[in-house]
């Protein structure tokens, strides 16, 4: 499977930071509840579901990694399994340090325990948070208050503690095609899995959090980068179906506010079950036309510098924002506060951390010398 790529190598999607500001928007949204200036209107101004925008997440990362991968292995016929750690490394701790050390602050002013925040930060650190969380009781969420969103996080990096093996050895052995169809079916098995624990009465929180029914959107993201390159006739399809961009967008947003909300003490809802999938399948269809640029008029919106700018930030709004809106709770304009708070933290981390150590990422872990852009764009 060492065809040559059809999309070219390095080259940054910005299509796909559009979608992360998005997906990110709907995360912020659901986590602080309803807008100031909706409240008025009681619960309409919330997002029930806006968990859902992880899902997009997933299909992203899945697409963009596989991308990347599948461009090594192009060029030199395998994965380097180290320097792709190097490179996540590189990318994923420096925020989540800032973000750990804000949390500890927190947990350490509000005389919160320390073997819970220990507790909670080693299993962060380790990306076995999700495991921890699922076990942790509902009544006492594992570290306290601001610590929640870090589950995904731990889906994302056990599913690519395998990953790049895996696809190294596919890449060798198994046609695209084959591929393609493997990680599919891939896919769907663990949907059916997902819908009989769901059916089976399962948890909220088994549901959740756990990578063995999470990572069936990046499976999904990973087969779109595949077939992309395989199979000619999908750019052809992303531009005729590239005015379903806008509708797909208004469609998810309105999931994300009517779907079933996350209530660990109630049973979860579809959405959390066999719904899953319908946001997947949404998300994949909304990267296949952001990056075939197939999206008319809302694709050169979220192509644009200000939602362009957010979507390259969105790691940094997804790991502060929630430890902020903690904070910031109970004060007067709280709401206003974790806003201003977020924006100023997460410019600061990109600007005098993400991108400095990025920076200082070693040329080893890079197949060629590349510049600042291609290498920002390699490990994003």
């Amino acid at each position: 499977m060492v065809d040559a790529p059809v999309i070219a190598p390095f080259r940054r999607f910005a299509g796909l930071d559009g979608l992360r500001a998005f997906a990110v928007l709907l995360v912020v949204w659901h986590n602080w509840g309803a807008l100031p200036f909706t409240r008025r209107f009681g619960r309409a101004g919330e997002l029930r579901a806006g968990y859902i925008g992880v899902s997009v997440f997933f299909v992203i990362s899945g697409f963009l990694i596989t991308h990347l991968l599948l461009d090594e292995v192009a060029a030199s016929g395998r994965v380097r399994i180290s320097a792709f750690y190097v490179r996540r490394a590189y990318r994923l701790l420096p925020a989540l340090l800032l973000t750990l050390i804000l949390l500890i602050a927190t947990g350490a002013r509000r005389h919160h325990p320390w073997s819970d925040t220990a507790h909670a930060t080693a299993t962060a650190l380790g990306y076995i948070f999700n495991l921890a969380a699922e076990r942790a009781p509902v009544a006492k969420p594992l570290g306290g208050a601001g610590w929640g969103h870090l589950w995904s996080l731990s889906v994302e990096e056990q599913f690519y503690l395998v990953w790049p093996v895996l696809i190294g050895l596919l890449a060798r052995r198994w046609s695209p095609k084959a591929v393609t169809c493997g990680l599919v079916a891939a896919s769907c098995a663990i949907t059916a899995w997902r819908t009989h624990l769901w059916l089976d009465g399962a948890s909220f929180f088994r549901l959740y959090l756990l990578t063995d029914v999470r990572c069936d959107a990046i499976l999904l993201g990973a087969a779109s980068a595949v077939a992309l390159r395989t199979f000619p006739g999908l750019r052809l399809f992303a531009g005729r179906v590239g005015w379903t961009l806008g509708p797909l967008l208004i469609g998810v947003l309105v999931l994300a506010h009517r779907g079933s909300s996350a209530d660990p003490a109630a049973p979860p809802g579809w959405l959390v079950g066999p719904g899953t999938l319908v946001v997947s399948v949404a998300a994949v269809l909304m990267v296949l036309i952001a990056v075939t640029e197939s999206g008319g008029r809302v694709q050169r919106v979220l192509d644009c510098a200000p939602v362009a700018a957010i979507g390259r930030r969105s790691y940094g709004i997804y790991l502060f924002h929630y430890p902020l809106e903690a904070i910031t709770a109970n004060l007067r304009g709280g709401w206003f506060l974790a806003l201003g708070s977020t924006v100023a933290l997460t410019e600061i981390s990109y600007r005098f951390v993400e991108l400095p150590v990025l920076r200082r990422l070693p040329a080893s872990a890079f197949r060629r010398p590349i510049g600042m852009s291609a290498r920002h764009a390699e490990v994003t």
